[in-house]
């Protein structure tokens, strides 16, 4: 259904995606002046990546660590 809308309509499902949540999130401006709750501030920082690692290369070691 997706892909024959998209059709007539000269888009892509893809696009078509993208578009929905553009449409339904709110912009960066409309955030900006949200409050974190206190749960999700000490959550902040967290989590670090590895500078030269990709997510995508750390999850692939992961795997492998785990699956051999």
């Amino acid at each position: 259904m997706a892909k024959v809308y998209a059709k007539a309509n000269g888009t892509s499902v893809s696009k078509l995606v993208e578009d929905y949540f553009q449409t339904i999130s709110p912009s960066v401006a409309d955030t900006a002046d949200l409050e974190l709750s206190p749960s999700l501030r000490a959550l902040v920082g967290s989590v670090t990546l590895a500078a030269d690692k990709s997510y995508k290369k750390i999850i692939t070691e992961y795997l492998e660590e785990k699956y051999g």
